[in-house]
């Protein structure tokens, strides 16, 4: 339901083929990093991350493709710096601080509809799988109401200065207590 495109070879065990992830990317997160998004095309990924056209399309079928994967992984990242026991909110306030401290640069996609609606539609899958993870037998429209009003009230957060909003571990927690009333 909410899942973005991903890799075709996400799951190889192949060397070459990791490498060639890992430099699209790395390219990706350059972008992202100085908002070059006039580089957020094939040729400039391709480019930047020392790969051909074809190699690119082995592993992603657009550039907002890669980027989604990009913020999936950067989410990843944040969550892998917690604890296999570490509930929810926990791992939504990980998050929320990840996408905090780029605030900056995801703001800056809001000029560009397209790679802004990625980027959404990439934590929203990201939310869901953790989830779907917590509550199993959870029905997805349930799931889809929850990743929806945790995204919409994460963005009005991230929108507001950090004087006028509550730390990311009490969002985090009141979020989650208002999901499961």
């Amino acid at each position: 339901m909410w899942r973005v495109a991903t890799s075709r070879v996400q799951g190889s065990t192949d060397a070459r083929v990791a490498r060639s992830r890992a430099a699209l990317v790395d390219a990706a997160e350059d972008v992202l990093d100085e908002g070059c998004w006039s580089e957020l095309t094939i040729r400039g990924l391709c480019t930047r991350a020392g790969i051909s056209r074809p190699t690119f399309y082995q592993h992603f079928t657009s550039p907002e493709d890669l980027l989604a994967a990009t913020i999936r992984h950067r989410l990843d990242q944040a969550d892998a710096g917690l604890c296999r026991t570490a509930d929810v909110p926990e791992r939504l306030a990980a998050a929320l601080d990840r996408l905090d401290a780029e605030r900056e640069e995801y703001a800056s996609l809001a000029a560009h509809p397209t790679v802004y609606a990625q980027v959404q539609a990439a934590f929203q899958d990201w939310l869901a799988g953790r989830l779907h993870a917590h509550y199993p037998d959870a029905r997805d429209v349930v799931i889809a109401y929850a990743v929806g009003g945790i995204a919409r009230v994460m963005g009005e957060w991230l929108a507001a200065g950090p004087g006028d909003r509550p730390s990311s571990e009490e969002l985090a927690r009141t979020l989650w207590i208002l999901n499961r009333t």
